[in-house]
Formats: C-alpha cells, structure tokens, sequence
C-alpha cells in the first residue's frame, strides 16, 4: 500500500505518468523477452506486467540494502522472459513492486526509505 502511494505522489506531481513504459523511467531495465517494453508502471501496480511473480529476494525492504536487491533484480530480470503478454491478465507479484520501487528511486532520486520516511512517515 506505502508504496502504491509513494507512485501516486508522484503523479500527482507531475513527475510520473502510469501509462508511459517502464524503461522511461529505468533504461537499464532489460528483458530477453521483448515485449518488457510494453510494462507501464500501472501494470507493476495492478500485477498484469506479465513478470514472474518471484524470481529471487524480496526487495521491497525498509533497509539500507535497497540499491544492492534492485541491481540483483535488474540482472536476474535481464535473462527472463515474461509469463504473458503485458497487460494481458493479473497475477499477484512481488517482482513488480520491486520494480515500481526502483521507479520511485529513479524518478525522486531518492533512495526509497528516504522518499517514505520524507513524504509519509515524517508528516505523521
């Protein structure tokens, strides 16, 4: 929920729109399969980005280890393939999150504990 939260903070501010593809926003996001240009980040959120739904750890984590989990996960994303085509059904997924996380990073340029804790937690 945090963090489909932090994605919406950041269309309603303009920085972020739902329906442009992922390798917008992390172009050194790859696949061998080449439909993952198609996954926008409203795919990662409602879980039809046609991803695996586990392919390693969990990197959705409130620790300093952000950046190491989202470089293992970009590397072991390069030599997948999708289950389906994007868009096409929805199947929960944890490798999307990760990957509108890593969104979150790149389009504040925050480290995504920070960008939580800035916007969310401190406020309250």
């Amino acid at each position: 929920m945090i963090l489909t939260a932090a994605v919406m903070k950041l269309v309603d501010d303009g920085k972020l729109d739902l329906d442009v593809p992922v390798v917008t926003y992390i172009p050194d996001f790859t696949m061998k399969d080449s439909r993952y240009t198609q996954i926008t980040p409203r795919m990662l959120l409602n879980h039809s980005s046609g991803l695996h739904g586990y392919i390693g750890p969990n990197s959705t984590l409130f620790d300093d280890h952000d950046t190491y989990a989202h470089h293992t996960l970009l590397k072991e994303l390069a030599a997948q393939d999708l289950q389906a085509d994007p868009g096409e059904y929805s199947v929960y997924n944890n490798v999307g999150f990760s990957l509108a996380e890593i969104v979150v990073e790149r389009v504040s340029g925050m480290d995504f504990t920070a960008f939580i804790h800035k916007y969310f937690t401190m406020p309250l």
